[in-house]
């Protein structure tokens, strides 16, 4: 699993998350409200619906799926892909839930499981000993003025 998930605001343009996919070489965002809430998530799929629209004028928030596909920490492997192909999903997310409101922590992607599979390691910069914000950061970034 993926510990620490990409996201977005909620009020980004499909564009720009377009371009935290493309650079982030990831088919999902995590969406966040304005105290940084997980209210949904995207994937291409999601992009590619609203491509032949006026997508420029759409934002992550009105294209997103409610709906998160989640799952508990510690659910084994194998049920966590099995609910993957039963639902057609590429991705489970695992929230924080309490105390307090969700926040994305981690994420299980099918390609996690095939790298698992092709015996390869851990992709570099991911996992538990990532290096990682400190709370204090976020603190800053959210109070500070520019």
């Amino acid at each position: 699993m993926r510990i620490g998930v990409p996201n977005c605001r909620d009020d980004v343009s499909l564009s720009e998350a377009a371009r935290l996919m493309a650079e982030g070489g990831l088919g999902f965002l995590v969406v966040l409200d304005e105290d940084s809430e997980v209210v949904g998530w995207l994937d291409e799929a999601m992009l590619a619906r609203h491509f032949t629209k006026d997508y420029e004028k759409l934002t992550a928030g009105v294209v997103m799926n409610s709906d998160i596909p989640r799952v508990p920490p510690d659910i084994p492997a194998a049920a966590a892909v099995q609910i993957m192909l039963d639902q057609g999903l590429q991705q489970l997310f695992i929230l924080h839930e309490s105390p307090g409101p969700a926040r994305a922590a981690a994420v299980f992607t099918l390609r996690n499981l095939v790298r698992v599979m092709a015996g390869l390691p851990r992709e570099e910069g991911l996992g538990v000993g990532a290096p990682r914000r400190t709370a204090m950061d976020a603190f800053r970034d959210r109070y500070t003025k520019p």
